[in-house]
């Protein structure tokens, strides 16, 4: 790695070495874990293949947002990581073939598609593919392939982890209630259609990261906060689970209701302007001057219509 880094500096790009080892280890999970997708599908029990997918999932999902955030955006700034999130979330979109979030995996259990058990599985096998991830980080940064690497390393083994939380635990909760409201409501409504949906959630999941990374590191994710924040210094577990689970938690049960209740209004209404038959007067239209019956027609047997003066 010495002689790549030794090309870099010759080339006069050396501030570009530290870019491409991130954007190669990333790449590097991107494969791993299509990988580790096909051996599922193909080789595991059918069983088992959904509690697998979310711990492959989650693992994805927080080795790439972990090199982005502690790689990426201190070397490189704010537009750099706003550019590479964006592109890994269009990325996850296309790739999971599981939730990789609590979130989703409750709302699955509010519409009945899942039992209580299978929720609670597959919401701690998200949880234990993020801290997989983390071993994965420490282990492939443990090898010295950047000296950034080596400096989160060792700050690491000598300091507490710092908490994410950098304003009250009320106004954390809002954040992440908030921003979780509107990302599922994305994923109940898919505004933008089939097409352009996973584009419009990229760019919701990038605007709300910027927006409150500086007050709740805003992971939008319970399970990707747990494997970055938990057990932080001065951040107790009673506040991590409520701003991080809690919130995302009451947020996504309210908007199951709200998106249930408003996908069912317009069928009520087309429903409602049906006339009916039984019970409800005829409706009268006039026509030349003349008033009669809707239904009725003129003819031997029946009263002549009445001519209106």
């Amino acid at each position: 790695m010495e002689a790549v880094e030794n090309m870099f500096e010759d080339l006069g790009i050396d501030w570009l070495y530290p870019l491409s080892v991130s954007l190669g280890h990333i790449a590097v999970v991107f494969i791993v874990c299509h990988i580790l997708r096909l051996v599922n599908r193909k080789l595991l029990p059918k069983s088992v293949r959904p509690y697998v997918s979310e711990v492959i999932c989650m693992y994805h999902l927080t080795a790439c947002v972990f090199e982005n955030g502690m790689v990426v955006a201190p070397r490189y700034g704010v537009s750099a990581f706003a550019t590479l999130l964006f592109c890994c979330a269009i990325g996850f979109g296309l790739t999971f073939d599981g939730h990789g979030n609590p979130c989703s995996i409750l709302n699955d259990f509010l519409q009945k598609r899942t039992s209580l058990l299978t929720t609670v599985c597959k919401t701690a096998f998200n949880v234990l593919g993020g801290f997989i991830a983390l071993l994965h980080l420490k282990s492939i940064w443990s090898i010295g392939i950047l000296e950034h690497h080596m400096e989160i390393i060792e700050t690491q083994a000598t300091q507490q982890c710092p908490s994410a939380m950098q304003t009250t635990m009320a106004l954390g909760m809002m954040a992440e209630f908030s921003a979780t409201m509107v990302i599922r409501f994305q994923a109940g409504f898919e505004f933008g259609g089939k097409n352009f949906a996973g584009i419009v959630f990229a760019i919701l999941v990038v605007s709300f990261t910027l927006a409150g990374a500086q007050y709740t590191g805003m992971f939008l994710n319970p399970a990707l906060a747990t494997a970055f924040t938990f057990n932080c210094a001065d951040h107790p577990v009673y506040e991590h689970l409520l701003v991080y689970w809690v919130a995302p938690y009451l947020a996504t049960i309210l908007v199951f209701f709200i998106v249930k209740y408003m996908k069912k209004t317009p069928k009520r209404r087309r429903g409602g302007g049906k006339s009916k038959q039984n019970g409800v007067p005829k409706q009268k239209v006039q026509k030349n001057g003349i008033v009669k019956e809707e239904g009725k027609s003129e003819g031997k047997g029946k009263k002549k219509a009445r001519k209106r003066y």
